[in-house]
């Protein structure tokens, strides 16, 4: 059975929270919802990811930043995690970026190169040296 299409919200309960590597007690966390932008007239279904300021971004828009920015969406900690999920309250605000077409190929051209877990691992080995 498929998943309703929804609207993103900031209901915990829509939130799927994610060890980054679930094998590892000590591994980051983020947390995903999948939904569409309640500014999107084509109510396009896209993964959402919370960054630590409580703002949600899409998935692919953040994939396309630099990894300093891309960085807000890993959480350290489960405390870290639900002390943002906590606060957020009403209507889900949401940082959009203008993506440009170049990036958006290298990001869909990463996807095809790669798979998910090599990219996870890459995007992990960066953030673990910024924390060094």
């Amino acid at each position: 059975m498929a998943a309703p299409l929804r609207t993103l919200s900031n209901n915990y309960g829509d939130c799927t929270l994610i060890r980054a590597e679930p094998k590892n007690p000590r591994s980051p966390f983020v947390v995903a919802q999948l939904g569409a932008d309640p500014m999107d007239p084509t109510f396009r279904q896209a993964v959402f990811f919370l960054q630590k300021h409580g703002r949600w971004i899409e998935e692919s828009v953040n994939a396309c930043r630099p990894d300093a920015e891309r960085f807000q969406i890993i959480f350290d900690n489960l405390d870290d995690v639900m002390r943002v999920l906590g606060a957020l309250t009403g209507k889900p605000e949401i940082e959009r970026h203008e993506v440009s077409l170049e990036a958006l190929h290298g990001y869909v051209e990463r996807l095809k190169t790669s798979t998910t877990e090599e990219i996870v691992r890459g995007f992990l080995t960066r953030y673990r040296a910024t924390k060094e």
